[in-house]
């Protein structure tokens, strides 16, 4: 990011407060949190650093449409046989459209036509999306048992120990509200209970690795 920032600016001193605002952390309800990586949503900086990843895209994919810009728009000419082929199923289709609209079941299954009802397009969440997320966040792994079935365990994060318990419960209900807001209008978004089931479970066994305790005595 901020060799991006140096292609157009000069002035170090600026480049310095960016860096600064990355580093900064932020404040949720009173409370202020640490930034672990990139810069928090909603931050002052965020919107104009967001631009110059935009501003990048934007000229990537100006680069890459290039490739597949061949020849002149004007020394292009259509294929006859296809302009004649398009123009007779134009005719076709519209002269077939009144029949089609009043004939009954039985002539339908004469042309050979079929009639496909039309479903409500619904979004789901996919499993191998909240499983991903799971195994980015190392929040459990899976291995393999001697039939060869898989078997899932959770496991602590290591690097939050010796982070401060509210940090700890913050971060984890972060990347479970960030995963739910991203999926809430999903048909099935209930199976997302299962994603945040086995955070919580990683989070227990974070606080278990940190005070040396059993997983049952931290819910306790």
């Amino acid at each position: 990011m901020v060799n991006f920032l140096r292609e157009r600016i000069e002035d170090e001193n600026f480049l310095a407060l960016i860096w600064k605002f990355l580093r900064a952390g932020y404040m949720e309800q009173w409370q202020y949190h640490r930034t672990y990586s990139g810069t928090p949503q909603g931050s002052g900086v965020s919107p104009i650093l967001a631009i110059i990843y935009l501003d990048k895209l934007d000229y990537f994919m100006a680069q890459y449409k290039n490739c597949f810009d061949i020849g002149s728009s004007k020394n292009r000419k259509a294929d006859s046989g296809y302009t004649r082929s398009r123009g007779q199923y134009h005719k076709l289709k519209k002269s077939f459209a009144p029949k089609w609209q009043t004939a009954t079941p039985e002539e339908k299954a004469e042309m050979d036509c079929r009639i496909r009802k039309t479903k409500n397009e619904m979004l789901y969440v996919p499993k191998e999306k909240w499983m991903r997320k799971l195994l980015e966040y190392h929040a459990f792994k899976i291995k393999l048992d001697e039939n060869g079935k898989e078997t899932w365990k959770t496991i602590h994060q290591g690097k939050l120990i010796n982070h401060p318990d509210i940090e700890i419960i913050s971060k984890f209900n972060v990347e479970i509200r960030d995963l739910y807001h991203y999926c809430q209008l999903a048909h099935n978004v209930s199976v997302l209970g299962k994603f945040a089931h086995i955070m919580e479970y990683s989070m227990y066994k974070t606080f278990a690795c940190k005070y040396r305790a059993t997983v049952s005595k931290i819910i306790d």
